[in-house]
């Protein structure tokens, strides 16, 4: 049950996140048609796909060294986020089935779509590609900081976390637009494979 509530819950999420680009490609385009490529949602270049996977192992590698740096490892098993939750549950199907559609759905391809598909592909257009990626960048890290700052209140902790998240970000955006032919399937990937290896260190 709780597994089928978690990927209800992720789809309702990803729909909230489209919903905003969805709204201002109607009233652009008038018609639905072209929304995919609009966001990005389309085939990348192969050879994205390899260093996508390269870049995950560094935001991986980067957030446990932070985290770890600073003593906030035990910040990320607190109760009521997904850390925690799936260390109470042990290593189970459920466990697992939480993880990937946590990591997958309900994170990486809500905030995939919203940064890198919309306001990524928006800012480029409108200022070029190095300022239009490094504002989502940006953008992708403050919301990190916000987010994390609930959990933490630890002002080094939440720079080190902004910094670190906009410079994946920035990463991400310049493997999708450079490599991977315009599409989010790379820095979805990326994203991904990076919360899944950090949760399941917690089971």
């Amino acid at each position: 049950m709780i597994v089928l509530i978690t990927l209800i819950s992720a789809l309702i999420q990803v729909a909230i996140f489209s919903a905003i680009p969805l709204i201002f490609y109607l009233v652009k385009n008038k018609k639905i048609t072209g929304f995919l490529r609009y966001i990005g949602l389309i085939k990348p270049e192969r050879k994205s796909i390899p260093i996508s996977i390269v870049v995950a192992l560094l935001y991986f590698g980067g957030s446990w060294l932070v985290y770890w740096k600073l003593g906030l490892l035990d910040s990320l098993r607190a109760e009521g986020l997904v850390g925690g939750a799936v260390k109470q549950m042990g290593f189970c199907v459920d466990a697992i089935l939480i993880v990937l559609i946590k990591s997958m759905v309900a994170t990486a391809m809500s905030e995939e779509i919203l940064f890198r598909g919309f306001l990524g592909k928006r800012f480029i257009n409108l200022l070029g590609f190095n300022y239009g990626n490094l504002l989502q960048s940006i953008l992708f890290g403050l919301m990190h900081g916000v987010l994390f700052w609930e959990i933490i209140r630890n002002i080094v902790g939440i720079t080190a976390i902004v910094l670190l998240t906009g410079t994946i970000g920035y990463l991400m955006g310049y493997i999708n637009e450079k490599v991977g032919n315009g599409s989010i399937i790379p820095s979805w990937i990326t994203h991904s494979s990076a919360n899944i290896m950090t949760l399941f260190l917690f089971i």
